[in-house]
């Protein structure tokens, strides 16, 4: 079975492919334009099953690449706060997409959890 993560960072390897344009790259992290707008992809190089297999080098260097990232995409967009969305269910492949904070996707997650607390109180 294959990883699209693991696809995405073979075709950002390739100098021809010119449709992933990438920010920010060293040795342990990649990051490139995510689809909506002003985002940005984080995507580990190894392939790691999520969270928990990241190894020593990749838990320390994280939150210096979020930071330094979550920065870039704040000052693109003129938006504060920056959201940091890990959704593993497509690729079992540790990623995480930067994004700036749009009302309308504010309110909606709002209102899911609302929705989701109140059916847990109706249990």
């Amino acid at each position: 079975m294959s990883c699209l993560v693991c696809d995405r960072l073979v075709s950002i390897a390739d100098p021809l492919d010119t449709s992933v344009v990438v920010v920010y790259a060293d040795l342990t992290w990649v990051a490139y334009r995510g689809a909506p707008p002003d985002s940005i992809m984080v995507a580990a190089r190894r392939h790691t099953s999520w969270y928990w297999d990241l190894d020593e080098s990749e838990q320390s260097s994280l939150g210096t690449v979020l930071t330094l990232l979550a920065e870039t995409v704040r000052s693109i967009s003129h938006s504060s706060p920056v959201y940091c969305v890990g959704l593993g269910e497509n690729s079992r492949h540790f990623h995480v997409l930067l994004m700036q904070r749009d009302k309308q996707l504010a309110d909606e997650i709002h209102d899911s959890i609302r929705l989701s607390t109140a059916r847990l109180l109706q249990r």
